[in-house]
């Protein structure tokens, strides 16, 4: 990924906002660390990066019959769901590449911002329960 944004020119020394959203769906811990250690390499300090993430009940027993079916649908496409993290996974790995969490939009935040103060009434949207909004900010050190 670096080095072909680096072959297209890509200016590590401007400002730049990074988005992998739908995507750690599909990656396992280390490979997610290694994505944003990717991102880290080409990025200065200030640059963000925005990105979801399924918490670390996605494959619990107990959890709604949604996001089971979500679970085994991506399974049926071709493309399994690999990990459901925990925030402090997530932290870690992103503090190890330099990276510091800004805003961390959890399930019950994002039906708030996005679906609750919105005139919801006919389609009755709801966030899943396990999905999480994170945006990053790359430090100094």
């Amino acid at each position: 990924m670096a080095a072909s944004l680096i072959k297209a020119d890509f200016n590590e020394n401007a400002p730049t906002f990074f988005s992998i959203l739908g995507v750690t769906y599909y990656l396992t811990l280390n490979v997610f660390e290694d994505t944003v250690r990717k991102i880290s390499g080409i990025s200065r300090p200030g640059n963000r990066l925005v990105f979801d993430f399924p918490d670390d009940t996605t494959f619990e027993d107990n959890n709604s019959e949604r996001v089971r079916n979500l679970a085994k649908i991506t399974a049926k496409l071709g493309e399994p769901m690999k990990h459901g993290f925990k925030i402090s996974e997530i932290t870690e790995a992103l503090g190890r590449q330099k990276f510091i969490i800004k805003t961390h939009e959890t399930p019950g935040k994002i039906q708030e911002h996005f679906f609750d103060n919105y005139d919801n009434k006919e389609n009755r949207l709801k966030a899943f329960e396990n999905m999480h909004i994170i945006l990053a900010e790359k430090g100094d050190k």
